[in-house]
């Protein structure tokens, strides 16, 4: 999707704001292959931010656990788990959160309308804004 938008941003000097997750930065959040593939999502971001700058920023939000209709994968059997439905798995990702709550959607955007303003992230490429109520800084 990036490698397509490209040319159209390029021409409007725009901006491109991914999402990781807190599992881009450390294991046990959400399974090998969601690690695996919200790890390359960040270097993705940092690649594309040092090869298309200066026409284009390239950031990112890692929210940590939030509570969303996000499922596993039918494939793997967890296609029915979401943290949405499961009661004790949102208090045990709050408890775990040392601001005390499992987050919602709404609890990360400013973080990414911040990233997509031209007027006040202009200096800010390769950026990933962690939105993870002081997980990361707790493990």
């Amino acid at each position: 999707m990036a490698r397509e938008a490209r040319p159209y941003l390029k021409e409007t000097h725009g901006s491109i704001v991914m999402t990781c997750s807190t599992a881009s930065f450390r294991g046990g959040g959400g399974g090998a292959l969601y690690t695996a593939s919200k790890f390359a999502v960040r270097g993705l971001v940092y690649q594309l931010a040092h090869e298309w700058a200066p026409d284009i920023r390239v950031n990112a939000v890692a929210p940590g656990g939030t509570v969303t209709g996000l499922s596993g994968i039918d494939s793997l059997g967890s296609a029915d788990r979401r943290l949405a439905d499961d009661e004790r798995l949102v208090a045990a990702v709050g408890t775990a959160t040392p601001l005390g709550f499992a987050a919602e959607p709404e609890d990360h955007a400013g973080a990414y309308v911040l990233l997509a303003s031209p007027g006040n992230s202009r200096g800010m490429t390769g950026t990933i804004i962690v939105s993870d109520g002081g997980l990361l800084a707790r493990i």
